[in-house]
Formats: structure tokens, sequence, C-alpha cells
């Protein structure tokens, strides 16, 4: 498991160094992608990959589990609210 985080977090450093690179990538691998659209999708989601706070990427942050948590009750997609302590653990995060 530690060995899958880490990897997913390379990729995402990846990508925020050279979003450009890590869109042609996604394009080399899924036919039929729309360049503009990954390109529109890429903008809008890069600062969601840069950590609050400046911790490093990859860190799960209480506060925002807390804040999704209410959002999937809210949005009806979980009927009670998940236990972020229960749900999440730190265990595999990189180091910070």
């Amino acid at each position: 498991m530690r060995g899958v985080v880490h990897a997913l977090v390379d990729g995402y450093e990846a990508v925020l160094r050279d979003p450009r690179a890590g869109a042609a990538a996604l394009e080399s691998q899924v036919s039929g992608l729309s360049p503009r659209l990954v390109k529109e999708q890429l903008a809008g989601e890069l600062p969601a990959f840069r950590p609050a706070g400046g911790g490093p990427v990859g860190a799960l942050v209480p506060a925002t589990l807390r804040s999704w948590a209410r959002w999937e009750v809210r949005f009806g997609i979980v009927r009670r609210r998940p236990d972020v302590g229960q749900t999440f653990t730190q265990r595999f995060s990189p180091p910070g």
C-alpha cells in the first residue's frame, strides 16, 4: 500500500511540475480525449493537488476530510457522515 501511495504522490508532483507533460501522458494513454477539455479540467483541478497549508502532496488534512464528509451527506452520496478518524489513516502518507 505504501508503494501505491508513493507512486500516486510522485505522479501528482510530476503533474504539478509540468502540467503539459501530464496532460500529454494522459492523452497518449486514453484514446478519444479532447486535448482542450483535458487542459481545462487540469487547470481546474491543479489547485486541489496542492495541499492546504503547504504540507506535502498526499497528506490527509483532517479538517478537509471532515468538510468532504459533510459534503457527501449533503449531496446524498451517503446517508450518514463518514467518521473521518475511522475511515482514513496517515500510516501510508508521505512524511511531512
